[in-house]
């Protein structure tokens, strides 16, 4: 019987030399180019983005709707944010965030002027109190 021993260690170092100058031409034909001119000015931002997080008071029942409700105050809800701006809101339950509403946890939101407030049909929120985050960008 006989064996046949295949040499591939001068086959391998041939294709890693290969590789190696091919990878080495790549890299160093780059180079960087010349600064261009400087871009126009873009539109200006709205930095008047606004955040406030309040603990809020116990979820209060109201057998009228069956739902349990908190009404938050907060003077940064206009009625021009209302009518163009944009208002999100956060309630943290369990040291999990979630952003309203959240219909897995029955959660609805509600916006007036200074207002937020929040509904649920959920009983498990009674006697606890939440940090809720009310997030306002008013137009410019």
């Amino acid at each position: 019987m006989k064996t046949i021993i295949k040499k591939t260690a001068g086959k391998t170092a041939k294709i890693a030399a290969t590789l190696f100058v091919v990878l080495g031409l790549i890299f160093s034909s780059c180079k960087k180019g010349d600064t261009g001119p400087t871009g126009a000015t873009g539109a200006t931002g709205n930095a008047n983005v606004q955040s406030q997080t309040f603990l809020t008071e116990q979820f209060t029942f109201h057998s009228s709707t069956n739902d349990y409700e908190i009404s938050i105050t907060d003077s940064q809800i206009t009625q021009s944010v209302l009518n163009s701006g944009l208002i999100s809101s956060y309630i943290t339950i369990s040291g999990v965030s979630y952003q309203l509403p959240v219909s897995s946890l029955q959660m609805d939101v509600e916006y007036n002027v200074g207002q937020v407030i929040i509904k649920t049909t959920n009983s498990s929120v009674q006697g606890t109190i939440y940090p809720v985050k009310v997030v306002v960008i008013p137009t410019p």
